[in-house]
C-alpha cells in the first residue's frame, strides 16, 4: 500500500515543498525561482526557452494572489513524508520521461502501432 492508503478514506494531505516559486524570476542563484524550471527543460533540449515560450499578459489572472506555498505539515505527520526531490532535479525528472516517452512512441510507430 502506498502512503497516500494510509489516510483515511475522504481525507486528503497536501505534497508539497513549503517553498514559493516565482516564475518569472529565472535566476539560478534564487533556489524558489520557477524560472529555473524552464532553464533546465529547455537547456536538456538543447534549446534557448526565450525562443519558444511567450507570455501574454492578457492571460494572467486579474485577482491572482502573490503567493502560493504548499504546506505539507499533514503529510509529514501522518504519513511521514517529507520532499526529497530539489525543485531543478524535478524539472530534469520531468524532461526525462517526457523524452523517453516521446522515444517509445517514435519505436512504437516505426513498428506500425498507431496512437489515437
Amino acid at each position: 500500500m502506498g502512503i497516500c492508503g494510509r489516510l483515511r478514506r475522504g481525507d486528503v494531505a497536501d505534497v508539497a515543498a513549503g517553498a514559493a516559486r516565482r516564475l518569472r524570476d529565472r535566476d539560478r542563484r534564487d533556489p524558489f525561482s520557477a524560472g529555473v524550471f524552464l532553464e533546465v527543460v529547455f537547456d536538456r533540449l538543447k534549446l534557448k526557452w526565450q525562443d519558444h515560450v511567450e507570455i501574454d499578459q492578457r492571460f494572467f489572472r486579474p485577482a491572482e494572489v502573490d503567493l502560493l506555498i504548499g504546506d505539507a505539515s499533514k503529510a509529514k505527520r501522518q504519513l511521514g513524508w517529507t520532499p526529497k526531490v530539489k525543485f531543478e532535479r524535478l524539472a530534469e525528472l520531468m524532461i526525462e520521461a517526457d523524452l523517453e516517452t516521446g522515444r517509445a512512441r517514435a519505436t512504437q510507430q516505426r513498428a506500425g502501432n498507431k496512437f489515437g
